[in-house]
C-alpha cells in the first residue's frame, strides 16, 4: 500500500518528466565506497557464498539516454555484463533483477534524483542520486517493508583515460 501511494503521489505532484536525463546523469561510473550492501543481500535472501562473491566485485554503472527517449542502466564487472536495464520514465516495466526476482518496475525523475520502484517480493526501491557537477553517484537500495535494511554505494565519474582495473575499491559491503 506505502509503495502504491509513493508511486501515485510522485506521478500525480508532476515531478515525472518525458525529458532526456541531465546530462550529469549521463556516462560511466566506478564504485568506490560500498555501506550495508551484504545486509540488503542477505535480506533478498543471497546465499552468503554470492554475496561474497558480489562484495570482492569491482562494479562499474553505465547510464545511457537514447534519442527515442529510453534509458539503459548497465551494470557490469571486470569479468562480464552483470545487468542490463532498458526503460522509459513513468512508464512500468517487467524486470528481471540481478537476484532474478521478476518485478514491475516504474523509473521517476525527481531532480538529480533516479528513482526506481521494483514491485515485487519484497518491493525495493533505488535511488541514484547525482552530484550536480556529475562526479558522483549514490545508489541507495531501500525495502519499505524492512525499513532498516539500508544499502548505500557511491560510484565516481570514471575519466574514460583510466583503467577501469585501477579502481580504489578494495570490495566489502
Amino acid at each position: 500500500m506505502f509503495v502504491s501511494m509513493l508511486v501515485l503521489s510522485l506521478l500525480a505532484g508532476g515531478v515525472h518528466s518525458a525529458n532526456p536525463l541531465p546530462e550529469y546523469m549521463i556516462g560511466r561510473f566506478v564504485l568506490k565506497t560500498s555501506e550495508g550492501f551484504d545486509a540488503f543481500m542477505s535480506a533478498l535472501g543471497i546465499d552468503s557464498s554470492i554475496r561474497a562473491v558480489f562484495c570482492a566485485l569491482h562494479f562499474t554503472a553505465i547510464n545511457t539516454q537514447h534519442s527515442n527517449e529510453t534509458i539503459t542502466i548497465e551494470t557490469e564487472t571486470s569479468s562480464e555484463v552483470t545487468t542490463i536495464t532498458t526503460f522509459q520514465l513513468n512508464t512500468p516495466f517487467t524486470e528481471t533483477t540481478a537476484d532474478e526476482r521478476i518485478v514491475t518496475t516504474t523509473a521517476l525523475l525527481e531532480e538529480n534524483y533516479l528513482i526506481k520502484i521494483q514491485i515485487g517480493t519484497p518491493t525495493i526501491i533505488e535511488t541514484r542520486g547525482f552530484a550536480l557537477d556529475g562526479n558522483t553517484m549514490r545508489l541507495i537500495h531501500t525495502m519499505p517493508s524492512n525499513p532498516e535494511i539500508k544499502s548505500v554505494r557511491v560510484y565516481a565519474r570514471q575519466d574514460l583515460a583510466v583503467d577501469p582495473e585501477q579502481s580504489t575499491f578494495d570490495g566489502g559491503c
